[in-house]
């Protein structure tokens, strides 16, 4: 029954990162060593010291319901809880030697109830479940043997472990809106009824999230830990969305593979590899706009959009933007593709970068040769938009000659 959970929630792209990770000689080496320093760590001393340990006598209503959430969960894993004071909604586990612990801050036993609280304990418990928290990902950071590459890589996982173990509260719990009321009241502080707040704004707040770190252009969140926490409120949505299609209960846990790839493609936002790039054979996520709508102008330069260069489009599509949708509004007319593309660079609140400038127009040489060639209406509109960018007419026929040399060399 275990294995079969943990195969069934499990993020897809949290089981490829750290399949990619363990493969790694200087991850295979901290594996050794990462026994030895969990035999020194000193959490349990800490919270035997300054928290309380939950039992059927202390806080009987949390060890109940951590017995049921382990139950649903299928886990016969031994571990400790603990209550300590801290007024932000927090929890975590570690394994600390030979004891498992599950610790929560007291404004996470206060705010949350029923369900909510089964939430965050699935939640808590899937990182066990998933063996997250047997892997040493602090130790590899700080020990200085990754390479900075290896280390967004780290950073990326972490953050596809949090889909992971998302899944895991949300299956324990049962019900969206009880775990959406947990993610409401974690972000908010606030211990507000139900018909006070409505999930779905909640989740349109990931849309606008999205188009702001765009227009920031930044690119330092890779070094965050955790997805942003619409970001995973959206992730949740689309699991439960497609258990809903699929007409399977969330409690039965069901194997979901079809959210992944548009959750992945939200990730992506936080995960550029390299300044201006993104990982191999992916676009941009931080371009994603300047791709599509440039794109379309630049396929639209003889009237049409063929199915090449519509699969193209769609490809480097921002989350939620569709070829057909755009062609098919009322107002819709090439010229507003150019005027889409101009005021997103008038909106960019960070300098685009030489290397950034450069992935932008070999993105529009991408979408005009997806049917296999480039012609002269085509190159015409490339030249435009790159004007439009601060590149010379010159330096951008330069540039496409070279990349259609390349591609018919």
């Amino acid at each position: 029954m275990l294995d079969e959970v943990v195969s069934r929630i499990r993020f897809s792209a949290d089981r490829e990162l750290l399949q990619s990770l363990l493969a790694l000689p200087a991850v295979q080496q901290s594996l050794g060593a990462s026994a030895a320093l969990r035999a020194r760590d000193d959490r349990r001393a800490t919270l035997l010291a300054s928290a309380v340990r939950v039992g059927p006598r202390t806080l009987p209503a949390l060890h109940q319901a951590l017995g049921r959430v382990a139950e649903r969960l299928g886990s016969a894993l031994a571990f400790e809880a603990y209550v300590f004071p801290d007024a932000a909604l927090r929890a975590y586990v570690a394994q600390p030697g030979p004891t498992t612990i599950v610790a929560l801050s007291s404004a996470a036993l206060g705010l949350l109830r029923g369900p909510e609280l089964e939430f965050l304990l699935g939640h808590e418990l899937g990182h066990l479940l998933l063996d997250h928290a047997a892997f040493p990902d602090g130790q590899l950071l700080h020990s200085g043997v990754l390479a900075p590459l290896q280390q967004m890589r780290l950073r990326a996982w972490q953050r596809a472990a949090e889909i992971s173990a998302d899944r895991a509260g949300l299956c324990a719990c049962g019900s969206f809106e009880s775990a959406a009321a947990a993610v409401f009241k974690t972000l908010s502080g606030v211990d507000a009824p139900r018909e006070a707040w409505d999930p779905a704004e909640l989740v349109t707040q990931w849309d606008d999230l999205r188009r702001e770190v765009s227009v920031l252009g930044e690119r330092t969140h890779w070094e965050l830990t955790h997805p942003f926490m619409p970001l995973r409120m959206r992730a949740m949505q689309l699991y439960a969305e497609a258990a809903q299609a699929a007409g399977e209960a969330l409690s039965a846990f069901p194997a979901l593979s079809a959210a992944d790839p548009a959750i992945a493609a939200m990730l992506a936002l936080m995960e550029p590899e390299t300044e201006g790039a993104a990982a191999p054979g992916q676009p941009d996520p931080l371009l994603a706009e300047f791709f599509f709508w440039g794109g379309l102008y630049v396929a639209l330069a003889d009237g049409s959009v063929g199915d090449a260069e519509c699969q193209r489009l769609q490809a480097v599509a921002p989350p939620g933007v569709s070829v057909a949708r755009a062609l098919a509004a009322p107002d819709f007319r090439a010229e507003r593709c150019r005027e889409r593309f101009r005021d997103d660079l008038r909106a960019r609140r960070r300098k685009l970068s030489a290397v950034e400038l450069h992935r932008i127009v070999q993105g529009l040489i991408d979408v005009a040769s997806a049917d296999g060639h480039v012609d002269e209406h085509e190159r015409e509109r490339i030249c435009e938009l790159a004007q439009l960018l601060g590149i010379s007419r010159e330096g951008s026929q330069l540039v496409l000659a070279r990349a259609l040399e390349r591609r018919t060399g």
